[in-house]
């Protein structure tokens, strides 16, 4: 049997996450949910990415 590559992780686990890491630290957070820091960082960009298009969306759809 192949052995699976990755694991998929949804929205509210990564969000957590990114909170752990805030507390804790990077390191301790990717340690206790068993993940690497490299993607702890990789989800924390893709959030604030994330935030910030929706905030452009709504000054959009606001008009302002």
């Amino acid at each position: 049997m192949a052995k699976k590559l990755f694991e998929r992780y949804d929205d509210h686990f990564k969000t957590q996450a990114i909170r752990l890491a805030q507390e804790l630290g990077p390191s301790r957070a990717a340690s206790q949910l068993g993940v690497t820091t490299s993607i702890l960082q990789y989800w924390r960009k893709a959030h604030q990415v994330k935030k910030k298009i929706s905030k452009q969306d709504i000054a959009k759809m606001i008009g302002a």
